[in-house]
């Protein structure tokens, strides 16, 4: 993740911030690619933390149901512990 500040622009036309979590170092060894989408940040389960989140202020989070390091109820416990109040969906 950068250390740079951005700002955000909450207006009703700004483009939703989507936090995608899952196993970003699986995803690069098998070659894929993590696309650049303005407004999409991608991070894995480790990387989520309270900075991190006030850093990107998600509208919504997303993550798989199921990944081999970890499933939708480690994440939703992870973003609760953290006070994240935001929308959360897992994807199957």
């Amino acid at each position: 993740m950068s250390d740079k500040v951005t700002s955000i622009d909450r207006s009703p036309l700004a483009v939703p911030v989507i936090l995608v979590v899952g196993d970003l170092r699986r995803w690069k060894k098998v070659g894929r690619q993590l696309p650049e989408l303005q407004g999409f940040h991608f991070t894995g389960l480790a990387d989520i933390t309270a900075e991190t989140l006030h850093r990107i202020a998600p509208d919504v989070v997303l993550s798989a149901l199921f990944t081999a390091d970890f499933d939708a109820l480690d994440l939703a416990r992870r973003l609760s512990e953290l006070g994240f109040a935001g929308r959360y969906r897992a994807l199957t």
